[in-house]
């Protein structure tokens, strides 16, 4: 089977209104690549032509959720859509390919990220900002200014940075969470407080956690949880400590 990697847009500049759906493979002139959206937490579908969520989805409809990709004329081998306009909340982005859409179709691949209304943000990338200069990009809020041209395109980038930080701020002001009690390792630890129980489904969260110390923030994907112990699909960039807050998105 053909491997396929299933990427979105990640910008911080809210004109961008088109393509955010973003599907790269190295063999160019597939056929027949679609997705199907769902609404994480809930798993109703996105109706297309709405649009809207569906609560009650049937395998008979599932025609009216099937979004088309698009080859790109030039950049042969990516594959485009765009998102239908629909209310920001957490997204599952299912990829599929068949002829003619149908409920058995296999799924190639699933993503779950956060639609803002305008773009499709990425949790575990959220701190990877692009600047102004177009060769520069940030991977932290540590700017030094000998790494640009001039302080303004530094202030620039920063008041970028700080934009993302505020959405991730609201993001996990609703979701559930809970604090770090016993650490393995970056990748697996133990939790308790917060409105965290052993019967809440962490399945596939999205995991952002907080350093109590210096509010530095981690992501990643719960890859498993039971009784109170998460491991993750990979490390977190800093070793949890008792007492880091951990929030979990679309859970």
């Amino acid at each position: 089977m053909k491997k396929y990697l299933l990427l979105f847009l990640l910008t911080v500049c809210p004109a961008l209104a088109a393509n955010e759906i973003v599907v790269k493979n190295q063999t160019p002139s597939l056929t027949n690549l679609y997705v199907v959206v769902e609404q994480q937490g809930t798993k109703y579908l996105l109706n297309e032509g709405t649009p809207s969520w569906d609560s009650t989805p049937t395998t008979g409809e599932w025609g009216n959720y099937d979004i088309a990709l698009t080859e790109d004329a030039v950049l042969v081998g990516s594959y485009y859509a765009t998102m239908p306009a629909i209310s920001a909340g957490m997204v599952r982005v299912n990829l599929f390919q068949g002829s003619s859409p149908a409920y058995n179709d296999t799924r190639i691949d699933s993503v779950s990220y956060y639609w803002t209304g305008t773009y499709l943000l990425d949790p575990a990338a959220v701190l990877t900002v692009e600047s102004t200069d177009a060769t520069t990009y940030v991977e932290s809020r540590t700017l030094p200014i000998a790494s640009y041209a001039t302080a303004a395109s530094q202030t620039t980038v920063e008041g970028k940075v700080d934009t993302v930080d505020a959405l991730v701020d609201t993001l996990v002001g609703e979701v559930v969470y809970a604090t770090v009690n016993a650490v393995t390792d970056t990748r697996v630890f133990t939790i308790t407080g917060g409105n965290i129980d052993t019967d809440t489904d962490l399945a596939d969260a999205i995991v952002v956690a907080i350093d109590a110390t210096d509010g530095k923030k981690s992501f990643g994907t719960v890859r498993t949880y039971s009784a109170l112990t998460i491991k993750l699909d990979k490390g977190l960039s800093f070793t949890p400590e008792n007492g880091d807050v951990i929030y979990f998105l679309g859970n």
